[in-house]
């Protein structure tokens, strides 16, 4: 069901004209309660890409940047952070899936094909079990079917996620590309340029998270669509990480057999900053995918 506070019109205000010699248009969707950032790039079926925690939409810039050419990608900040606005004072998973579903009704988009990752995985599952017929396929990376999950302690998470919190800054930013990096990345870019990578990604500071996070993650524990993974037969795609302490292999394995997708990936070298760490593999993948499902 529908939301009423997020019935939305979009107005376009165009910031950046041109990337890599494709249009990249740069507008906002005004909701009753404030208003949704999103940009758009390339030509071609249409691919909406959603974020986790914390993270704004051009944190898929890794993969905008080479998929352009063949797919029109549409990205978008969620209520609450970067450019975005609106009431998050009950912020939850069907939420910020109403909001991608009035993103796609303004732009007048029937049909897409929806990519996620982690808390973007659990707001794709749900903007397709809202609307089924018009989601082409689903692909999830590092995500969970139950938000719950991601709270089980593992001796990394705890490890980490305490140490991502405390001591001085660069303390922080180490302990936090420990967390998002595999170890196989870190030895070879090195710590120091893992963690530019991720702030260059991020567009932030990695040592803190933005404040909105913590309402995101209560969002995401909330949700739970394990029951009605069943329901969804488009074309899917899982991809997950050997070293992700978020998004476990185990956890992985468990949506595997919920959704039974076309494809199952397991990256041996990788961990929760997948898109960012094996971006060439991911994007190959994507491609390949995304070229196949528009076409059946």
């Amino acid at each position: 069901m529908r939301h009423s506070a997020t019935r939305a019109t979009c107005v376009v205000r165009v910031k950046h004209s041109q990337t890599r010699a494709l249009a990249t248009v740069m507008p906002e969707l005004t909701l009753d309660d404030g208003t949704l950032y999103f940009e758009r790039q390339g030509h071609g079926p249409p691919v909406l890409l959603i974020q986790g925690v914390g993270c704004i939409g051009r944190v898929w810039r890794p993969q905008v940047d080479e998929l352009s050419d063949a797919f029109d990608c549409i990205h978008y900040d969620n209520r609450g952070i970067g450019q975005s606005t609106g009431d998050v004072s009950r912020l939850s998973i069907e939420q910020m899936a109403d909001d991608a579903l009035c993103l796609l009704d303004s732009l007048g988009i029937d049909r897409v094909h929806v990519v996620g990752h982690s808390m973007g995985g659990a707001i794709a599952v749900q903007l397709s079990l809202m609307v089924p017929a018009r989601v082409r396929s689903l692909t999830l990376m590092c995500t969970v079917h139950r938000g719950k999950d991601v709270l089980t302690p593992t001796w990394a998470l705890l490890r980490n996620g305490i140490t991502t919190n405390v001591g001085t800054l660069a303390m922080r930013r180490r302990a936090t590309a420990r967390m998002l990096c595999s170890p196989e990345f870190l030895t070879e870019v090195g710590t120091d340029r893992a963690i530019e990578l991720l702030s260059e990604t991020f567009e932030r500071d990695v040592a803190a998270l933005p404040t909105i996070a913590s309402r995101q993650i209560r969002a995401l524990c909330r949700s739970d669509c394990s029951a009605r993974l069943g329901e969804l037969s488009m074309p899917s795609m899982v991809m997950a990480a050997r070293h992700d302490p978020i998004g476990r292999p185990v956890l992985a394995e468990r949506l595997k057999a919920s959704l039974r997708p076309r494809e199952f990936h397991l990256f041996e070298d990788a961990s929760h900053a997948l898109p960012i760490e094996r971006r060439d593999r991911v994007n190959r993948l994507l491609r390949d995918f995304l070229t196949n499902s528009s076409s059946s």
